[in-house]
Formats: C-alpha cells, sequence, structure tokens
C-alpha cells in the first residue's frame, strides 16, 4: 500500500461537547489507528473499553450517532483503518491490519465493527487469543458484516460475485463516481434512507486522489477475507446483526452465521439497510448494551441443553404430555412454522404435515442434532436452525405461525422475544406457547434455602427463577399482541427421594444456570441437609412433590 501524507488526509471530527477526552496515544500506532477516545465522567476502572472499527468507504465519523446513544455508559475507542480518516500508517493485509489493532487494544475490550471493520473482528479475536493472552475481549458485536461479502467456495448468502466485481471496476475506472454510488446503495432498502443518506454526506468523505489506490487495496481486502472457519473455532462471545433490507449484504446471511456458530447470536433489524447505526441507533445501542450486560450465561444454558440432548426423551414425560397439548393449539392452516426452541424435536415432529414447512431454532447445538436424527429416522424434512429466541435470524413476516414449548423461562428479555415474535410472524399469525411459572420447583427452591441457613451459607442460588405469569402475558401485549387464549396448569411429580429427583432435573438440563449459582461441586453435607430439608414436603402417600406451574397462550399478530 503506498504510504499518504499527513496533509493529504481528513482528520476525524465528531463533536465531543462536554465529554472529556482520554489521554493522547502514547505510541506510533495508536496515534495512527486511535481517532478519538471518548470517556465518561463516571467511568468504572474494570469496565471494557468499547473499541470501534469502521468500515470500507468510511472512517471514524460513522460512529457518531451510535457515540451519542452510548457516551455516557462506557468509555469509547474510534479507530481509522489505515489510508481512512487520519490513519496514514501502511497495512498489506487483513491480517496486518488485525495484528495492529490487536497490539493497541486495552486489556478489556468490548470491539464492535461495521461492514468490513465487522468482517475484521474474528482476525483481531484471532490475535488476541494467539498472542495476546493478557487481553480480553469480553464481545464481538458484528454491524452488517457477512461471514464472506462475495459469492464463491459454497458461500451464496451474499453479493453475486460479478457484482463486486464490476464495483471494483468502476472504483477503479472512477473512483469519487463510483464512491458517491455506493453511498446510494448502503441507504437502499431502508425505511428511513433519505436520513441514512443525509448521515452518509455529512459523515463520510470522499476518496482524495492520493487515495485511489489504498482504497482500491482495501477492496481487495473486501473480497478475499472468508472467515466461515474462524468463526466456527473462536469462542469469544459474538453478536451479528444484520439489516433487513440491505442492498450489499442480505439478511439471509444471518441464518449461515447462525450455522457457522452456535454460540453466536444474531439478529435482523425490520426497515433498516446497510448503516444499521444511522437508520436505528438508539435501537442498536440498545441491543448491544443488553448483549454485553446480560445476566443469564447463554452460553451455559446452551450447553447444559446440548449435554441433556441424548438422554432428554427418556425422562422429559411431563414435557411431552405438555407439547401434546399445545400442539392442539396450534392453527391447522398454518403452513410455514417455527418451532423456537424445538429441543429433541418433538413438536416438530407432533405438526408436520405434507403441506407445511417448519423451521426448528434452538440455541443448544446437541438438540438440534438429537431433533435432525429423529427426523431422519422418520424420513421427514428437518430444517434447523442454530440461534436464540431473543435474537431471531429470520426476515420479517416470514411464518404463519410459531409455537414454543418450554424455553420462554430460559429468555432472560421478555419484551425482545415478543418484539422478534411479532416481526417475524405475518399479519394475522399466530404465537403459541408454553411456559413455566414462580411455583415451579418450590419446594426444592425452599429445601436449599433451609439447608443453606442450617450450614450459615445464606446467598446462593441453587434453584432456577421463573417470573410471573403476569409478566409474561404483559409483556406479549405491549409488544403488539393480542391475548387470544391461555390457561394454567399445576402438575406434580413424585419420586421416593431427592436423589432420582435431582438426576432428572439434569438429565433434562434443568440445573441450575442462574447468576449467583456458587461455583463448584455440591458438599455431601450440603446435599444431606437439603435433603433432610425436603422431607417436610414428604406426603401421607410417603412420596417427595415436585411442582411445576405452567402457563399456555395462543397470541394473534393483528
Amino acid at each position: 500500500m503506498s504510504n499518504i501524507e499527513p496533509s493529504n488526509l481528513k482528520p476525524s471530527n465528531i463533536e465531543l461537547g462536554t465529554i472529556p477526552l482520554a489521554e493522547a496515544p502514547a505510541t506510533k500506532l495508536e496515534a495512527a489507528y486511535i481517532a478519538k477516545k471518548i470517556a465518561p465522567n463516571n467511568t468504572n476502572p474494570n469496565a471494557p473499553v468499547w473499541v470501534f472499527v469502521h468500515g470500507w468507504g468510511a472512517s471514524a465519523n460513522t460512529w457518531k450517532p451510535l457515540v451519542d446513544e452510548l457516551k455516557s455508559q462506557c468509555e469509547i475507542w474510534l479507530l481509522d483503518l489505515p489510508s481512512f480518516g487520519g490513519n496514514r500508517q501502511a497495512a498489506n493485509s487483513p491480517s496486518a491490519v488485525a495484528a495492529d489493532i490487536a497490539k493497541i487494544l486495552p486489556a478489556n475490550t468490548v470491539l464492535v465493527g461495521w461492514s468490513l471493520g465487522g468482517m475484521l473482528l474474528p482476525l483481531i479475536a484471532q490475535q488476541i487469543e494467539q498472542d495476546w493472552p493478557t487481553k480480553t475481549i469480553s464481545h464481538c458485536i458484528g454491524l452488517a458484516a457477512n461471514a464472506k461479502f462475495a459469492r464463491g467456495d459454497n458461500y451464496t448468502v451474499a453479493m453475486p460475485a460479478e457484482t463486486f466485481q464490476t464495483f471494483c471496476a468502476n472504483f477503479n475506472a472512477d473512483p469519487t463516481t463510483t464512491w458517491s454510488r455506493f453511498g446510494l446503495l448502503q441507504a437502499q432498502g431502508d425505511s428511513n434512507r433519505k436520513l441514512v443518506s443525509r448521515q452518509i454526506k455529512a459523515l463520510h468523505n470522499a476518496p482524495m486522489p492520493e487515495q485511489f489506490t489504498a482504497w482500491q487495496q482495501a477492496l481487495t481486502w473486501l473480497g478475499a477475507i472468508d472467515n466461515r472457519a474462524l468463526l466456527s473455532e473462536i469462542t469469544t462471545p459474538f453478536l451479528h446483526l444484520f439489516g433487513e433490507g440491505d442492498a450489499l449484504v442480505p439478511a439471509d446471511a444471518a441464518v449461515a452465521m447462525a450455522g457457522i456458530n452456535p454460540l453466536h447470536q444474531t439478529l435482523v433489524l425490520a426497515s433498516a439497510g446497510h448503516v444499521l447505526h444511522f437508520s436505528q441507533p438508539v435501537k442498536v445501542a440498545q441491543i448491544m448494551l443488553a448483549r454485553v450486560h446480560a445476566k443469564r450465561n447463554k452460553a451455559r444454558v446452551a450447553k447444559s441443553f446440548s449435554n441433556a440432548a441424548t438422554e432428554y426423551d427418556s425422562v422429559a414425560h411431563l414435557q411431552q404430555k405438555l407439547a401434546n397439548t399445545l400442539c392442539e393449539w396450534v392453527p391447522e392452516q398454518a403452513e410455514k412454522i417455527a418451532d423456537l426452541g424445538c429441543g429433541t424435536g418433538y413438536c416438530g415432529l407432533q405438526l408436520q404435515r405434507p403441506e407445511r414447512e417448519i423451521y426448528s431454532l434452538d440455541l443448544a447445538q446437541g438438540m438440534l442434532h438429537t431433533a435432525r436424527s429423529k427426523a431422519l429416522a422418520k424420513q421427514q424434512l428437518f430444517s434447523g436452525v442454530c440461534a436464540d429466541i431473543e435474537c431471531l435470524p429470520f426476515i420479517s413476516n416470514a411464518f404463519d405461525a410459531l409455537v414454543s414449548g418450554m424455553s420462554m423461562q430460559w429468555c432472560e428479555d421478555l419484551p425482545a422475544v415478543f418484539s422478534e415474535a411479532h416481526r417475524v410472524l405475518k399479519p394475522n399469525g399466530e404465537m403459541v406457547f408454553s411456559t413455566l411459572g414462580p411455583q415451579t420447583l418450590f419446594e426444592l427452591r425452599e429445601a436449599w434455602a433451609e439447608a443453606d441457613i442450617k450450614l450459615g451459607r445464606q446467598g446462593c442460588v441453587h434453584v432456577n427463577t421463573f417470573i410471573e405469569l403476569d409478566r409474561v402475558e404483559n409483556a406479549a401485549k405491549q409488544a403488539g399482541f393480542v391475548v387470544e387464549q391461555t390457561s394454567r396448569e399445576i402438575h406434580v411429580l413424585t419420586y421416593d427421594s431427592v436423589m432420582p429427583l435431582m438426576r432428572e432435573l439434569k438429565t433434562i438440563g434443568a440445573h441450575n444456570v442462574n447468576p449467583g449459582q456458587e461455583q463448584g461441586l455440591t458438599g455431601k453435607a450440603r446435599l444431606k441437609a437439603m435433603a433432610q430439608a425436603y422431607e417436610q414436603f414428604r406426603t401421607a402417600q410417603g412420596v417427595l412433590p415436585l411442582t411445576y406451574e405452567v402457563g399456555f397462550y395462543r397470541l394473534a399478530k393483528v
């Protein structure tokens, strides 16, 4: 890449207002890459620094709408990529850029990237894992960033290769005009198209003649990066956000991303194009903050149920009974159905009809493998997607019906769940689901609490907690649903002793995954104390009860 003289570069010009700046960069590399550092007055020294990496044809300026939403809550570093903004650092490959950025990152980072910047995130995370053991990336968040930008090598959910090649040729022939047309493409498909176009004109600067060659080289990076293998292996928590109307990165890439790594979250934003942070900065900020500050560890939930997948059906008798009831609520005329939290695929098998198309979604890859095996054994088609109910990788108005059996209780953000469900349902579509109420497992919860008091170990969380069913219903209404039918039931299972009860809970993956769980093995003395406390619930028939409070709901999108 050719070196660019400082006098030919336009410095970043983000308005900072009264937000104090952190100290100036100390090294040459930091001075090249870090355009701005922004810190709130109440910075927590232990909190991660949010580091933002822009896309092709832009600079650190692109983040201004998002910075305005986040600057009071976290320390922010805005980076310029080589040859963009104020960065005159030479770099000859995406890997070299990733190595540079990894070198300057702080000890604890939330890494956010848009478009090309988002495609660099896996490379940066890999550098941190391999070469910087004292540094941590707590989360990676990619906006409009595909695993592969153009189609090829058996990857089809991307821009057609011919379209990308034509764009590169046009930029080589007439960079300024092509860059202007690129701005129109970025705004295409967005319901706030005029606003996005104004923001692009205000915050994205056209290339100077001295930058043409370097920007052309950056385009070749965009076409060369293929992150599929890296994304499948990377352990850093990842959130991928896509715009439903994006003319550059198809929204269907969300499903592909979910398939590449089951621990990654994907979300499609309705009415958004390529520049999500211009179109919906408030929503994007809320989604990112919710992800970073989530209390329940979704990876642990997924692992718990994946581990339980092979033996789940052998003990899930109540779950199957409840699923039979739920399936009766699914409208018979529904042809395209999503089974959210499909588990081992029991509901999907019951709902299968020749005319129906069923998508099975679960957070646990192990559950999907079991569901697929069961479907194939019955010679039925299976379409599985590994994703989170709170972040559905589907386009809007896609399904006639949604069904979710005993999965809602594992969700942390109910407004997000119902907002997403409402989005992907067709008009007049229905959602039917069952979930657990707070009386569920109350005997076990009280027995553990009594044992902890006896042993002086108060404050530990041993049993999953479940929210009030009225709150579930209210969240559905607030998302725009009409509640058409509800039913609440109490089911009581019985056991001869505590140990079979505990083993069964573990076998179905329903053991404790809440914050506050004490780490390490539970000692024999504590188990004995809990078992003794549980005896107070033994019935006249000589058995130990375990209660499940179940709510059934039918919702309509009208």
